[in-house]
């Protein structure tokens, strides 16, 4: 697993098999920190998963399900899709492939990562699909502000 930081970002502890590296650029948003943190991986790495710190409720079957519907060799990544709207932080890529499109679109000053998907062989997961594996989406909820934080905590304390 590992954690990308922001310069200068203080982060609690973590456990000790936690790499934490460090965002070299600030700036250029979550593609920077995801090939920041694609890079600290250990060489022979196949698979990742990536993921936004603002969506803390990953549902226990989300991953291996998402890992179940990439097609090899036709795949090289698994995105969901929920309303037209694509979730390429809560995604599974091959990292060979991904790891060199990411540094051409730095390279080019491009930063979306909707065209860091444009770019791969990707196999778009619609809502139906992701129900399988999170029959509320849980996985995407993505929160942004303390209201959202704190709603969030008390949906999930009443369960």
């Amino acid at each position: 697993m590992v954690v990308v930081a922001a310069p200068g970002q203080e982060l609690p502890a973590l456990p000790a098999q936690v790499r934490v590296t460090v965002d070299s650029i600030s700036g250029q948003g979550p593609l920077r920190g995801l090939a920041t943190g694609l890079a600290a991986l250990p060489p022979g790495t196949d698979l990742v998963y990536a993921t936004g710190i603002d969506t803390p409720f990953l549902a226990p079957g989300w991953i291996p399900g998402l890992v179940s519907e990439l097609n090899r060799p036709l795949d090289q990544a698994v995105v969901p899709r929920v309303g037209g709207q694509l979730h390429p932080l809560a995604a599974v890529y091959c990292l060979s492939v991904v790891l060199p499109v990411i540094e051409a679109l730095l390279a080019a000053e491009q930063f979306r990562l909707g065209r860091m998907v444009g770019l791969l062989q990707a196999r778009i997961l619609e809502s139906e699909a992701l129900r399988r594996f999170d029959p509320e989406l849980t996985t995407l909820l993505n929160l942004n502000t303390p209201h959202e934080y704190e709603r969030a905590l008390a949906d999930w304390r009443q369960g």
